[in-house]
């Protein structure tokens, strides 16, 4: 297979461009971070960013039929008070449809490095939460 060296010299580097030359200090790349809930009774799963990251983007693919109509995913900052996205009401869903945040609280959307980034997976009570894959793109 051939290899791309321009882009490769482009990605190695960071050649932007803009009014005053080449950029290359403080570009921000972006990142996915998944996270596996096995669809069984409310669990959150927090992970701490080793620097700081401003969340972009959220959505959850669902490997099973939503549930209850109030099940729904949760994204925090550092806990479960600070929600940086609506919530992402998945009970309403099917299997194979993907939800997507609709709103970012920019109050909440840069986690600090050494603070954790906290997805909840929260069952209305019905335990019938399902299996889901959450999707979070974040600019570090």
């Amino acid at each position: 297979m051939a290899k791309n060296r321009k882009m490769n010299e482009f990605t190695q580097t960071r050649h932007l461009k803009n009014d005053s030359g080449l950029l290359t200090d403080g570009l921000k790349v972006p990142k996915i971070i998944q996270f596996d809930f096995p669809g069984t009774d409310t669990l959150t799963i927090p992970i701490t960013c080793l620097e700081s990251v401003t969340v972009i983007d959220a959505w959850v693919a669902l490997d099973a039929d939503g549930g209850n109509n109030a099940n729904k995913v949760e994204i925090f900052n550092n806990g479960t008070t600070n929600q940086i996205t609506d919530d992402l009401v998945i009970g309403t869903a099917g299997i194979k449809d993907v939800v997507r945040a609709a709103e970012i609280d920019t109050t909440y959307d840069i986690i600090a490095a050494g603070n954790t980034l906290n997805v909840k997976c929260t069952d209305s009570g019905a335990t019938d939460i399902p299996a889901c894959r959450v999707f979070v793109m974040v600019l570090a």
